[in-house]
């Protein structure tokens, strides 16, 4: 079976035009700026290498991006794309405009196995996890329908990342090389409910980007109900491994919460999570929650979310109030189904 082109880092694409198909080096560079920069997304299409050389690159490489089954665009800009993989398998991501920046929430698996129980995505199962094309692939296919280059990568979309690592390092490798995408690792952010050895690993091999935990609450009996990898990795090992984290690197931790109307809301709650994230350098997502057929929460009032910043503030805890983007057509945090 012929090797995805997208699976490959530079230097890996390099060696193979030099050693396999028998080109000068420089032919590599050509065929990166042909698929990262210029978009040419067929290697016939390749104008600038010459005839013999694409049909080499069709003998030994394959060169599919996900399909754009379908295409949803929010009255400010948001766009949530269904995307078909070769296998059949569907998955979702979603393109956030502010201004200049240009975010992907991108997917890294088909489904999600952790079962949240405010999230849509484990309503459907987990079903297998990405390949490094797939994932590298949602941003390259993006960039191509809207004509412009994206500047922002969150590990936001399906599934848990760090159940995914080594394809999602991969994918980060691409995201940053100054050869394929070229993003700044302060723009590449990987979101996990709390993996602790991918965290620790995270760590250990400095993975240029950011993280976030998706913690939703700081007490150890809500969060097993509301996130139940908590009984795997409760909070106590989870705060040992963000300590580890946060010495390794001296990155800046979002905590993402997502507010549950008479859940994770009250005066306990914040304090529960000013005592968690005490010492850390910390910063704080305030999410109220998107509601979503057939999950049992609500969303908590105007008044309720002023409230909870408000005393977050008085807490010292740094928050902020996340503008919902997409939840008409279903794309905002926590609504991606398929």
């Amino acid at each position: 079976m012929k090797k995805n082109i997208c699976d490959c880092l530079p230097e890996e694409l390099e060696t193979e035009c030099i050693e396999i198909l028998h080109q000068p080096r420089y032919r590599a560079d050509q065929l990166l700026e042909q698929i990262y920069i210029h978009h040419v997304s067929r290697f016939r299409d390749m104008n600038v290498l010459p005839k013999p050389l694409r049909s080499l690159l069709d003998e030994h490489f394959h060169y599919l991006l996900p399909t754009i089954d379908k295409r949803f665009e929010a009255a400010d800009g948001t766009i949530k794309y269904l995307f078909r993989l070769e296998d059949g398998v569907f998955i979702e991501s979603v393109l956030i405009r502010e201004g200049k920046r240009k975010t992907v929430c991108f997917s890294s698996q088909a489904g999600c196995p952790l079962e949240c129980r405010f999230c849509a995505t484990g309503l459907g199962g987990f079903k297998r996890n990405l390949t490094t094309a797939e994932i590298v692939g949602q941003i390259l296919a993006i960039e191509q329908d809207i004509r412009e280059k994206v500047n922002n990568c969150v590990a936001m979309g399906q599934g848990e990342p760090l159940l995914n690592y080594e394809k999602v390092k991969q994918a980060i490798a691409l995201f940053v090389h100054k050869k394929a995408m070229n993003l700044s690792s302060r723009h590449v952010t990987i979101s996990t409910v709390g993996i602790v050895p991918g965290i620790q690993r995270l760590a250990d091999e400095e993975l240029p980007c950011r993280l976030a935990i998706s913690l939703h609450s700081a007490t150890g009996k809500i969060r097993d109900e509301i996130v139940p990898v908590n009984k795997k990795y409760p909070l106590g090992e989870l705060r040992k491994a963000l300590d580890y984290y946060a010495e390794k690197t001296s990155n800046r931790i979002t905590f993402e919460y997502i507010l549950l109307a008479g859940k994770n809301d009250s005066k306990e709650d914040i304090a529960a999570l000013a005592a968690f994230i005490k010492g850390l350098p910390a910063f704080v997502n305030i999410i109220p929650f998107n509601e979503v057929p057939h999950i049992a929460f609500k969303r908590p009032s105007k008044n309720r979310v002023d409230f909870f910043q408000k005393e977050c503030e008085i807490m010292d805890i740094e928050a902020f109030v996340r503008q919902e983007k997409g939840s008409e057509i279903m794309a905002a945090c926590g609504q991606l189904t398929q």
